[in-house]
């Protein structure tokens, strides 16, 4: 397993050269063919630093993210929204932001087609019997998706028919 991990790692760049001597240093009398966990450790501490600096650096990206266009997925925006969540959840223990939080940021950095989604979502919101999830935005959200694809490819084919 060491051995992968040491494989794993691209040499021809410096932050690779740190990363592959992170690891290789990580044999000890114990472990003479090299530790695993202790590699994965140093990496950690490395790369993944729980600073004020980092937290503020990440809460940025997070606040500044936005669908920029309808055509864009939005399940992998989503998908990079909560990793940036799961970073700062990491760094920042202390307080870690709810699914309301979330949704509030996803519903209210979307384009303005996905106004009707919105506003179903938003009503949602108030029902306690059922609370919104993050599952049922997403979802949601990709059934707009659709719809705003298929009407694009109606005004693509009107288009070709009166150029035609």
């Amino acid at each position: 397993m060491y051995e992968d991990f040491i494989l794993s790692i691209n040499g021809n760049t410096t932050s690779g050269r740190v990363a592959f001597n992170l690891v290789k240093n990580c044999k000890t009398d114990e472990y003479p063919e090299g530790n695993c966990k202790m590699a994965w450790d140093r990496l950690v501490h490395k790369y993944a630093p729980k600073t004020a600096t980092s937290y503020f650096k990440l809460k940025k990206q997070f606040t500044n993210s936005k669908l920029e266009s309808a055509e864009d997925d939005p399940d992998a925006w989503i998908t990079d929204l909560e990793s940036l969540r799961v970073k700062m959840d990491q760094v920042n223990i202390s307080s870690k932001m709810s699914d309301m939080d979330f949704i509030i940021h996803i519903l209210t950095n979307l384009p303005k087609e996905y106004e009707v989604a919105v506003d179903t979502l938003k009503g949602k919101m108030q029902d306690k019997s059922n609370p919104l999830s993050i599952k049922t935005v997403g979802s949601k959200l990709n059934a707009r998706l659709d719809c705003l694809s298929v009407k694009q490819e109606k005004i693509k084919e009107e288009k070709v028919v009166t150029m035609l």
